[in-house]
């Protein structure tokens, strides 16, 4: 059997809506709120694989600075380096 993408989509919304919907809207009621950037998006050259270094300054770098093209959350956005 074989099922094309854009019916595999319906069928998984249909199992997420009904069987974990409820969970879903209390996923928040097991964890503290954290305040701090948690995630870091930003331009690096292709094939670079960065370290875990590197993706930690540039967590210190958007939670002590706010988004900038040097690291950037999902709704910020800037265009890659020249």
């Amino acid at each position: 059997m074989s099922i094309n993408v854009p019916d595999a989509k319906t069928h998984f919304s249909r199992l997420i809506d009904r069987a974990h919907a409820g969970l879903i809207g209390q996923r928040r009621d097991g964890f503290n709120r954290f305040d701090g950037a948690f995630q870091a998006l930003w331009w690096a050259p292709a094939g670079q694989r960065p370290a875990v270094a590197d993706g930690l300054g540039r967590l210190w770098l958007l939670d002590h600075h706010g988004p900038s093209a040097s690291a950037l959350g999902f709704r910020a956005q800037f265009p890659p380096h020249g």
